[in-house]
């Protein structure tokens, strides 16, 4: 029995679903004749080819052995995104090019006749290196008079967070999570100052579409039905171009603190950081993992590091400023096997939507063969009250084995979370953490440095 991706209920053209491994969409006949057309004018594999579109084609489901009177003669398979990611774990410059690459579909589609039907940041995914878009069924005919109906979507999801942390300096990423369909104009209106209307868009896309939506509230107009007649191909390209120059005039400013410059600020000498590097890699060389995630990984240091030999890198962090600064580095780079997230863990992203099930949970997510936790104990456990065995065994159900950094009460990093703070935390000891942590793992290898106030723990499971 197949079991359809709860996250696509709403789509009444086809369900996305997994089968042996592959990604597979139902389609209507509708849709399936929309995209026999497509595949047939090469449309589809040349999107693909410019990075656009994530890999799909329609397969026969005689091949794959689907009845077809259930499922159509047709199905279109999808190139499979091992991590999921969402709009609200991605860092600014990844929510600019998610909505400077769906402006790029638009008007691709739009010279080929075809439209958007929507324009939400839920569409992409972040994947080998770059976002792609990932539903195909979006892509549908345009009739001459048709609006682009996915232009107020585009900005509750796209512009407004852009220019809630490009103007205002507020991070988006609380404000999607807590809706999921984004920032209203009038929410938006209400935010900014007068100063702020001389700024590229902002009396068009939210002055004026917020006055819209209060009067088109209260009055039953045919919004659709009264704008037709100005609309055309032509004129969404317009439209299309305004919005890429206002959003291309939206900056981000990196928040210089102490973590942003952490790497610069590194406690560690040459030789150290070479030794931590070397237990590294050799951890690594002995696993050989598909998969590790990276929690806490500053700008990616060592996320890059162990890239070099695993398969897949998810590098999380609480700081969207790191995020984006590693995001920029992979793409300057070319480095296409690491994953960037923003994801707090003491906050971590829950299950979301219609019954809880739109969106996973982050832990449903990024669970890996192993786990990197490089300095990381002190802010978790001093930083954020949490009791050395809750840390210890969250990091059991992300990896079966990983490195812990374990980060001694008299390091100066340390001293500095505890400096404008009472010292309640009698249990975060070496002696108690090595307590705790082999009640869930076997220690099976240190390595000290800096006289003992950080400590390189390599833990294997309990029976291995």
């Amino acid at each position: 029995m197949i079991e359809f991706d709860p996250g696509s209920f709403k789509d009444q053209e086809g369900r996305v679903f997994v089968h042996n491994g592959r990604v597979f969409r139902t389609l209507s006949p509708d849709a399936l004749v929309r995209m026999e057309q497509l595949e047939n004018d090469g449309f589809l594999s040349r999107l693909a080819e410019k990075g656009i579109l994530l890999a799909s084609w329609l397969v026969s489901t005689d091949e794959i052995g689907m009845p077809a009177d259930q499922y159509g003669r047709k199905i279109m398979e999808h190139e499979p995104v091992p991590v999921i990611t969402y709009p609200y774990e991605w860092s600014f410059s990844m929510l600019r090019a998610s909505a400077l690459l769906t402006l790029d579909l638009l008007e691709q589609c739009l010279h080929a006749k075809m439209t958007l039907k929507d324009g939400t940041p839920f569409n992409l995914m972040y994947h080998r290196g770059r976002m792609r878009f990932i539903d195909t069924l979006s892509i549908d005919s345009y009739h001459d008079g048709q609006p682009w109906n996915g232009y107020s979507q585009f900005c509750k999801e796209f512009l407004f967070p852009l220019m809630l942390t490009g103007y205002l300096h507020i991070e988006f990423h609380p404000w999607l999570r807590g809706s999921l369909k984004g920032i209203t104009a009038r929410e938006m209106a209400r935010l900014l100052r007068i100063r702020h209307y001389f700024r590229r868009g902002v009396l068009v896309n939210v002055v004026l579409q917020a006055h819209f939506e209060k009067m088109f509230g209260k009055q039953d107009i045919d919004v659709l039905k009264e704008a037709r007649p100005v609309f055309s191909a032509h004129r969404i390209l317009a439209i299309a171009a305004k919005l890429r120059r206002t959003i291309g005039a939206i900056h981000y400013k990196v928040d210089e603190h102490m973590w942003v410059n952490y790497r610069e600020e590194n406690p560690y000498s040459d030789e150290e950081a070479d030794q931590k590097a070397l237990f590294i890699k050799e951890v690594l060389a002995e696993q050989q993992p598909s998969q590790v995630i990276d929690i806490g990984c500053n700008t990616g240091q060592y996320s890059r590091l162990a890239a070099k030999t695993v398969d897949r890198v998810i590098a999380m962090d609480v700081d969207p400023s790191c995020i984006d600064i590693l995001y920029q580095e992979l793409l300057r780079d070319g480095v296409n096997n690491v994953v960037p997230m923003v994801a707090n863990l003491t906050d971590p992203s829950p299950s979301l939507g219609w019954n809880l099930t739109e969106r996973r949970s982050l832990f449903d997510r990024v669970k890996s063969d192993g786990f990197l936790a490089l300095a990381l104990i002190h802010h978790i456990c001093i930083g954020s009250n949490i009791p050395l065995p809750n840390f210890l065994r969250m990091l059991a159900k992300l990896g079966k084995w990983g490195v812990i950094e374990w980060v001694d009460k008299s390091d100066p990093m340390v001293r500095k979370l505890l400096r404008n703070r009472q010292d309640i935390f009698v249990e975060y000891t070496w002696e108690k953490f090595q307590e705790t942590a082999k009640q869930m793992f076997n220690i099976r290898r240190i390595c000290e440095m800096r006289g003992g106030r950080r400590t390189l723990c390599y833990v294997v499971p309990k029976d291995g």
